[in-house]
């Protein structure tokens, strides 16, 4: 099953929603979190999860996870807010 997480006042075309994939991503590793995983294994997890994703957003997702993973895991583990995470790797 495919998610969309596009919100009505969004364009269908062009840009990618960066801070809608972001915080998508915040919100799966704050759960991985809370289940006590290791770095690794949360990346590892959250890629997956970026398959539920609509196709044209996969790749962005797994490279927001790949690039900014540690450093989201950094500052949710500093008890940063999911909400300012995105805005502090510059997201949104």
């Amino acid at each position: 099953m495919k998610i969309d997480v596009r919100t009505q006042s969004e364009p269908n075309l062009g840009d990618i929603p960066l801070c809608l994939i972001c915080d998508f991503a915040v919100g799966k590793i704050e759960k991985y979190l809370d289940d006590k995983a290791n770095t690794t294994v949360i990346i590892d997890k959250v890629e997956k999860d970026c398959n539920i994703l609509r196709n044209s957003w996969i790749g962005k997702c797994k490279n927001i996870v790949t690039e900014y993973g540690p450093k989201i895991i950094d500052l949710l583990e500093s008890n940063e807010s999911p909400k300012a995470v995105c805005a502090i790797i510059d997201l949104c």
